[in-house]
């Protein structure tokens, strides 16, 4: 009988050892992890969230560690209809490292973060509607009426019951590296040549 637990406790220990030599490996070495098959469900968030088409067309990669990072390419963000550039914004290639230390501190620090071959067309039509305002946007803003709010109820409006405050400090958000490559702006009105 001692033996059979004896035996179990070293089943249950080797058990326990391998899921933690598991977790160090997964947190030290950087192991990228191939996530394009969830683009599905990401499109349709972004595009409900900017109320767009939103396509990659490319690959979205998760690299495990300590500081894991996050890359996407060829991310299509397509023009309302009623503008004449199909797309209103294409990105080659994005990348953003967050350290994950910090985040239990209540801190985002951004190790490194990189955007190559940014490409975004804006644009005005004829009657004044712009392509960077969401759909609708300005009709809305146009029919609701704005009433001033005074600061001392805006103060308790925000405050929810047994909310802990949360200071912001200089460490709060830090950017350690940010590398911008081949970035392109264009602006087309009814007026200007292409």
């Amino acid at each position: 009988m001692k033996t059979i637990i004896g035996v179990l406790l070293k089943i249950c220990f080797g058990l326990v050892a391998l899921v933690f030599m598991a977790a160090c490996g997964l947190s030290f070495f950087q192991i990228p992890v191939d996530i394009t098959r969830f683009k599905g469900p990401v499109e349709e968030l972004l595009g409900d969230a900017l109320q767009r088409q939103v396509a990659i067309e490319k690959s979205i990669v998760l690299s495990t560690s300590l500081k894991p990072r996050f890359t996407v390419q060829g991310v299509r963000i397509k023009n309302t209809p009623g503008f004449a550039d199909d797309t209103f914004l294409y990105l080659d290639s994005a990348a953003i490292q967050i350290e994950l230390v910090p985040l239990l501190q209540r801190k985002l620090h951004i190790a490194d973060f990189q955007v190559q071959r940014l490409e975004i067309n804006l644009e005005e039509n004829a009657d004044g509607s712009v392509n960077w305002a969401r759909p609708g946007s300005a009709q809305q803003a146009a029919e609701q009426p704005v009433e001033p709010i005074e600061p001392a109820e805006q103060a308790a409006a925000m405050k929810q019951p047994g909310e802990t405050k949360f200071a912001v400090t200089s460490d709060t958000i830090v950017v350690k590296q940010l590398n911008f490559e081949a970035i392109s702006l264009s602006y087309l009105q009814p007026d200007l040549p292409k």
